[in-house]
């Protein structure tokens, strides 16, 4: 199996021993539910939202936090009680990067794709035999412009594609041979079969024109 994911190419960090965490509930009693990323750092957890975009959430947190000095060095613990932590729905991400699992007897091990996977958000993937050698190939797509304003967009991404050797290793072929540049935000990416027997590779875009790229031999 192929997942898509964030990608390493953010300000955004995971381990499994220090996860990017996320904190739901309604901590200012409005009647309303309040989800909260927060990161590690030096072993402790803070919270991710910059204060000004906190307050606009939760209005009662500017007399607590009058300064940002305050709030830039709270900890999550600091910002909300023990016991609205401790009830709150709590979620966790240990990796942000794009992966493949292998099955070993029945167990799935996770492998991170090649750094050139790992650039933008990848949104899509399709498997296929690209370059006529017999194994499984890797054709990625993904960008993305909805990040929150201080973020800015994750864009980088401009197509991946990974050619594979059948035991597990990949590698990528770069845009300028493979000839396919999804640059834009891409949403889906699917093969349609010629009759020639080649294949087109219709890339779908947010709130943009269709893109289309045919492969220079037949696809399997």
């Amino acid at each position: 199996m192929v997942a898509g994911n964030m990608g390493l190419n953010s300000r955004l960090r995971a381990s499994k021993e220090e996860p990017l965490m996320l904190f739901a509930n309604d901590f200012d009693a409005n009647g309303q539910i309040d989800p909260v990323l927060a990161y590690y750092n030096g072993g402790k957890l803070y919270p991710l939202p910059l204060r000004d975009m906190m307050i606009k959430q939760m209005p009662p947190l500017k007399k607590k936090y009058v300064r940002y000095k305050a709030y830039g060095e709270a900890t999550i613990e600091d910002v909300f009680p023990k016991t609205d932590l401790n009830s709150s729905l709590k979620l966790s991400a240990n990796t942000f990067a794009t992966t493949w699992f292998e099955n070993q007897h029945g167990k799935f091990i996770a492998h991170a794709l090649p750094a050139a996977a790992q650039f933008a958000p990848v949104n899509q993937v399709i498997t296929a035999d690209f370059n006529g050698d017999g194994n499984v190939d890797l054709l990625l797509a993904g960008n993305s412009y909805s990040p929150e304003v201080e973020t800015g967009r994750y864009d980088a991404g401009n197509g991946t594609l990974l050619l594979g050797d059948g035991k597990g290793g990949w590698t990528f072929m770069p845009n300028r041979y493979s000839g396919f540049w999804a640059t834009k935000e891409a949403r889906d990416i699917k093969p349609v079969r010629l009759a020639n027997g080649r294949v087109l590779i219709v890339v779908a875009n947010n709130n943009d024109r269709l893109e289309a790229f045919v492969t220079g031999s037949p696809v399997q």
